[in-house]
C-alpha cells in the first residue's frame, strides 16, 4: 500500500508461521501489496500442469513523486507488467515457477523510469503422512521508491539486486508437529548520480542469513500452542560503511504463541517475545526489542475475507549513527469476492520505525481501496485508489502522496465464470439517491518551511475544530455490491495559531468535493465502505511580522480518501460515521519583514471524523433472512488500528524575552487492543471498556543552523470508558463514551547550549462517538473517534522552561468479537 520498497530481507518469520498445509508461496502471497484473485473452486491435482501468462497495461497520476512535504511535483505514469508462471502437482508434491516484470515509465520526469524483474520458484514434497520437505528461492532486479526512508535521495531511484532462497521440514506427529527452516537474502545495490557527484552504494551489499524452528502441541482441537525461535548472521561485503561503521551482526529471536481455530469462520495466532541483534562494532552497540506478531483470519458471506495483521523485526539502515530500526507494521484488509466478475477490497496500514542510536523515527499510515472486474474470462479491469501519509521526528521528511490508477489486463487461462453471467446494479437499498447532513469534527495540520534570518524553519503546527456540510449522492447495488457517487459542501473549520514575534497562521474556510464511494452490503442492509475523490478548499492566511501585514485567501485542490460505515434508521433514514484525510497543494504565503520578498511555505492536510444522517430515496430493501436483531451485551475483545493527530499548546520565553503562545501538531498511525461488557434494555446500551494502544504520532520543529529543535511523540495510552448508546435498526449501534486515559509523552528539546529528554506519563478527559454494526453472529466492526485533553507541564531547559498542554485526537477501526 505504502509503495516502498525499502530493500527488507524476507523474514523466517513467514515459513515458521506457516500451517503444516501451506505452501511457503500462498504464505509469502500475504506479504505482498498485489491483490489477488482466489479461484472460486478448490485446487484440484494437476499432474500434466498448468501455464498462465499475464499482461497488465496500466496508467496513474501521482500527485507527489519525489515524496516530499514542500515543492511537490505531480506526474504520469505508465506502466507494463508482464507475468508467465507453472505450477505441477498436488498438495503433497508441488513445483511451481514464475516470472514477472513491471516497467514504469514518466511522462516529465524520466529519470524516475524503472524495470524491476523477479524469477523464482519453489516447492513441496511429502515423504511421508508426517514429514513434507519445503524449498525454493526467486531472484530480483529492483528499485527503492522515493518514499522509503530508506531513500538516499539520488538524482535517480536506487537500483538494486536480491537474491533469496529457503528450505525446510515440516513434521506432524499426533498432537506434536515442527517446522525446521532456513532463509538466506543477497543484496548488490547499485551506486546512483547526484547534483554533488556519485553516492556509493556499495556499503550497503550484504548477506543474510537465518536458521529457525517452531515447535507446537496441540492442546485440544482447534487450538495450539508454539514456541519459535531462530539465530541469524548479517555479514557486509565492505569491511566499513562510508561512515567508518563496521555493521556486521549477529541475531537472535525467541517467542512463544498461540494459534487458535474460534470457529469455522475465525482464525487468530500471536505470540510474543524477544529478539535482538549484536553488532560487531561497539559504537553500534546492541539491539534489543519486544518481539511481537499476530494474525487474524474472517471468512464471511458472500466471498468476503477480513485480515488484521501485526508484526515487527530488525532491519538495517542508511541513516548514520543508527545501528538499526525496529520495524513495526499493522494492517487491516477487506476483500470482497461477491461476484465471478468482480473482486473489490480496501486496506488500512500503518508503519513505525524506531532507528536505534538516533533520535529519529518515520511513522506511516495509508488507505487503499481496489476494483477489477472481468469483462471477459481473459480480460479484465482495474482501478484503484491509494493515500500515504508520513511523519517523522526530523524535521522536514513529512510527506502526503496520492495514486489514482487504472489498469487493462490479459490472461491465457481464462477465470472461472460460472454461474456469473448476470451482474446487475439496481436502486435496492442503500442504493438510489439520497441527501443528508453531516457534523464534522478534526484536525488541520500545516508542514511550514521558510527562512529565518541566515538559516531556515521548518515545523508543524495543528489545530483542531468543528465544521458543519451538506451530502447528495446516488448509489447502486449489485448483491452485496455499492457504488456510489457523492457531492459534498462544509463551512467552517479547524484554525491555527503562532504567535510570538511573527504572528501568522491559517483556518479552513469552506470545502466543496465529489467522491467516489465503493462498498460491501451486509447481510442486514447496513454499509462498508471506502471512498475516495477531489477536494476544493478556501484557507484564509495571516502573516504578520515587523511592518508587514499579509491576509490573503487561498483556494487549493486536494485529493483524499477515506472510510465508513452507514446503517438504516428506519424506513428510508440512515445514520453515518466516517473519516476523511485530505492533503492540498503547497503554497507559498509572503513573510514579509525585510526579507527581500522571501515567503513560507505552507503544506496542509487534515484527518476530519464525521457522523451525521439522512434519508435515502430509493427502492426499499429488506435484510437477507435468517438475519436476526444483533445483541451488543456481554463480554467482547477486539483489535484496533487508525490514524490520529497529536496537538501541543506550546508556551514559553525566546531570546530577548519574547514570549510564544504556539498549537504545534501533526498526524501519525494508532494501533491498540480493547475489551469490554455491556448490557442492554430493549435499544438501549451501556457498558464499560478498557483500549490499549501506541502510536507514531509525532510533530517537530527545527531552526537551522543554530536554533532550537525538539519535537513531541505520544508512544503510548492506556483508557477506561463508560459507554451509552442506541440500537439502531436491528444490527447497528450508534454511541458516545467518555473516561480516563494515561498516555506517555516524550519531548526531546535541544538548543545551542543544552540538551534534554522529557519523559511524561500525563492524565486527560477522553470523549468520543462511534458507529458498530454485525459482520456476523459474533463479529462486528467499529469506527471510533475520541479527542483527549491532558493536563499542562513544563519542560526545563538550563534555567528556562517550556511548558506543554497535549490535547490528541484518534480514529479507529475495530474488528470485534463477542464472547
Amino acid at each position: 500500500m505504502f509503495h516502498v520498497r525499502n530493500a527488507r530481507a524476507r523474514s523466517l518469520k513467514l515459513v515458521l508461521l506457516m500451517t503444516a498445509a501451506l505452501a511457503p508461496s500462498a504464505a509469502f502471497a500475504q506479504a505482498t501489496e498485489q491483490e489477488t484473485a482466489p479461484t472460486p473452486a478448490p485446487a484440484q491435482a494437476n499432474p500434466s500442469g498448468r501455464f498462465q501468462a499475464t499482461l497488465e497495461v496500466g496508467a496513474a497520476y501521482i500527485d507527489n513523486i519525489y515524496a516530499t512535504r514542500r515543492d511537490e511535483i505531480d506526474d504520469l505514469v505508465t506502466t507494463v507488467k508482464p507475468a508467465l508462471s507453472y505450477t505441477v502437482g498436488d498438495s503433497t508434491r508441488r513445483f511451481a515457477a514464475h516470472l514477472d516484470g513491471e516497467f514504469g515509465r514518466f511522462a516529465d520526469y524520466d529519470s524516475e523510469d524503472y524495470n524491476d524483474w523477479s524469477v523464482g520458484a519453489d516447492g513441496r514434497y511429502a515423504l511421508s503422512p508426517a514429514y513434507t520437505l519445503i524449498g525454493g528461492g526467486d531472484y530480483e532486479w529492483r528499485h527503492e521508491n522515493r518514499s522509503s526512508p530508506e531513500d538516499v535521495q539520488g538524482l535517480e531511484p536506487t537500483e538494486y539486486e536480491r537474491s533469496y532462497l529457503f528450505g525446510g521440514l515440516l513434521l506432524q506427529r499426533q498432537a506434536l508437529s515442527a517446522r525446521i527452516a532456513a532463509t538466506f537474502n543477497g543484496f548488490d545495490f547499485s551506486d546512483v548520480p547526484s547534483s554533488g557527484g556519485v553516492i556509493n552504494n556499495d556499503d550497503r551489499d550484504r548477506s543474510q542469513s537465518e536458521l529457525g524452528a517452531r515447535i507446537a502441541w496441540r492442546r485440544r482441537t482447534g487450538e495450539e500452542w508454539f514456541v519459535q525461535g531462530a539465530l541469524e548472521q548479517r555479514n557486509y561485503d565492505a569491511p566499513l560503511d562510508d561512515y567508518g561503521f563496521d555493521r556486521d551482526s549477529d541475531g537472535q529471536s525467541l517467542a512463544l504463541g498461540v494459534r487458535r481455530t474460534v470457529s469455522t469462520r475465525l482464525t487468530a495466532e500471536a505470540f510474543v517475545g524477544v529478539m535482538r541483534q549484536d553488532y560487531e562494532d561497539a559504537r553500534l552497540g546492541e539491539v534489543t526489542a519486544l518481539d511481537v506478531g499476530a494474525l487474524v483470519d474472517w471468512v464471511g458471506p458472500a466471498g468476503l475475507d477480513l485480515s488484521f495483521r501485526v508484526d515487527r523485526n530488525i532491519g538495517e539502515t542508511t541513516l548514520p549513527d543508527a545501528a538499526a530500526h525496529v520495524l513495526t507494521t499493522g494492517s487491516l484488509n477487506l476483500t470482497a469476492t461477491p461476484h465471478p466478475r468482480l473482486q473489490v477490497g480496501a486496506g488500512l496500514e500503518a508503519a513505525h520505525y524506531d532507528y536505534q542510536g538516533a533520535p529519529r523515527s518515520e511513522n506511516s499510515v495509508g488507505l487503499r481501496s481496489w476494483g477489477r472486474y472481468w469483462v471477459d474470462p481473459r480480460v479484465y479491469l482495474g482501478v484503484e485508489h491509494s493515500f500515504t501519509q508520513r511523519t517523522s521526528s526530523a524535521a522536514g521528511f513529512d510527506y502526503d502522496e496520492n495514486r489514482l490508477m487504472v489498469r487493462l489486463g490479459a490472461q491465457l487461462q481464462p477465470r472461472r465464470l460460472t454461474g456469473g453471467d448476470t451482474f446487475v446494479f439496481d436502486q435496492a437499498s442503500p442504493g438510489g439517491p439520497y441527501v443528508g447532513g453531516l457534523l464534522g469534527y478534526g484536525v488541520l495540520s500545516t508542514g511550514l518551511d521558510g527562512p529565518r534570518g541566515p538559516g531556515s524553519n521548518t515545523a508543524d503546527f495543528a489545530d483542531m475544530g468543528p465544521s458543519f456540510g451538506v451530502m447528495a449522492g446516488y448509489g447502486w447495488v449489485s448483491g452485496p455490491v455499492y457504488l456510489g457517487l457523492e457531492a459534498e459542501g462544509f463551512v467552517e473549520g479547524p484554525e491555527w495559531r503562532h504567535v510570538a514575534d511573527r504572528v501568522f497562521g491559517a483556518s479552513k474556510e469552506d470545502s466543496v468535493g465529489l467522491s467516489g464511494r465503493l462498498g460491501y452490503v451486509t447481510p442486514a442492509r447496513d454499509l462498508i465502505y471506502v471512498r475516495a475523490g477531489v477536494n476544493s478548499a478556501a484557507f484564509r492566511n495571516t502573516y504578520i511580522h515587523s511592518t508587514s501585514v499579509t491576509y490573503d485567501t487561498e483556494r487549493q485542490v486536494g485529493l483524499g480518501g477515506g472510510v465508513g460505515i452507514e446503517a438504516d434508521a428506519g424506513e428510508r433514514a440512515f445514520v453515518r460515521a466516517e473519516y476523511l484525510v485530505t492533503s492540498w497543494e503547497d503554497y507559498e504565503v509572503a513573510a514579509g519583514g525585510g526579507h527581500g520578498g522571501t515567503s513560507d511555505n505552507f503544506s496542509n492536510s487534515e484527518g476530519q471524523f464525521r457522523l451525521g444522517g439522512g434519508l435515502r430515496f430509493g427502492a426499499r430493501s429488506v435484510p437477507e433472512s435468517g438475519s436476526a436483531t444483533t445483541d451488543f451485551a456481554g463480554y467482547y475483545v477486539g483489535v484496533r488500528i487508525g490514524h490520529g493527530a497529536l496537538l501541543s499548546d506550546n508556551e514559553g520565553v525566546r531570546s530577548g524575552g519574547a514570549a510564544v503562545d504556539i498549537i504545534r501538531g501533526s498526524h501519525g498511525p494508532v494501533a491498540g487492543l480493547l475489551a469490554g461488557y455491556g448490557v442492554t434494555w430493549n435499544r438501549l446500551y451501556v457498558g464499560v471498556e478498557v483500549e490499549a494502544d501506541v502510536s507514531g504520532v509525532n510533530w517537530n520543529i527545527e531552526r537551522d543552523p543554530d536554533g532550537r529543535i525538539y519535537s513531541a511523540d505520544r508512544d503510548y495510552s492506556a483508557s477506561v470508558s463508560a459507554r451509552l448508546g442506541w440500537r439502531v435498526g436491528d444490527s447497528a449501534l450508534i454511541y458516545g463514551r467518555i473516561g480516563a486515559a494515561r498516555t506517555r509523552f516524550e519531548i526531546p528539546y535541544s538548543t545551542s547550549g543544552v540538551a534534554v529528554l522529557s519523559k511524561e506519563t500525563a492524565t486527560g478527559l477522553r470523549a468520543g462517538a462511534g458507529l458498530e454494526i454485525a459482520l456476523g453472529e459474533r463479529s462486528r466492526l467499529r469506527l471510533d473517534y475520541a479527542v483527549t485533553d491532558y493536563d499542562r507541564y513544563d519542560v526545563l531547559y538550563s534555567s528556562n522552561s517550556d511548558s506543554f498542554d497535549h490535547a490528541d485526537s484518534v480514529m479507529s477501526i475495530g474488528l470485534i468479537w463477542r464472547l
